[in-house]
């Protein structure tokens, strides 16, 4: 999943293919509604710190903007009735990690792709509540 992921951060901050623009969201979707938060946790946190692959210069950007679509997955099937035990952790590490890694390392491209996954993370919850 590490390998598929990488490969998918690369993809995911790609403006010039309209398929892969819709549909790489999808597939991230997925990914976050059928898989464990704490599967793909481990994974991703360590590439938004830029601890994992970051020889690769899309690997942090990448990693912001697919948590995004990642979160919607994992919070839209709860039940309306259920609170966000669920992905408390996820979303806890998420900020700490924005916080301690990124937040220093801003330049504008990745404040918009920080922004936008910020956006869909509101966006979700709001939906939820």
């Amino acid at each position: 999943m590490d390998e598929m992921l990488v490969k998918m951060y690369k993809v995911v901050l790609t403006k010039t293919n309209k398929v892969l623009m819709k549909n790489l969201p999808i597939a991230f979707k997925f990914l976050g509604r059928y898989c464990v938060p704490s599967t793909y946790e481990k994974l991703i946190i360590p590439a938004i710190s830029n601890e994992l692959n970051s020889c690769f210069g899309y690997t942090q950007a990448g990693a912001i903007r697919g948590f995004g679509f990642l979160f919607r997955g994992a919070v839209e099937l709860l039940p309306a009735s259920e609170n966000f035990d669920k992905v408390d952790g996820l979303l806890k590490s998420f900020m700490k990690t924005i916080k301690e890694h990124v937040i220093d390392a801003l330049d504008l491209e990745l404040s918009e792709i920080l922004i936008q996954t910020l956006n869909e993370i509101c966006e979700i919850l709001s939906e939820k509540k």
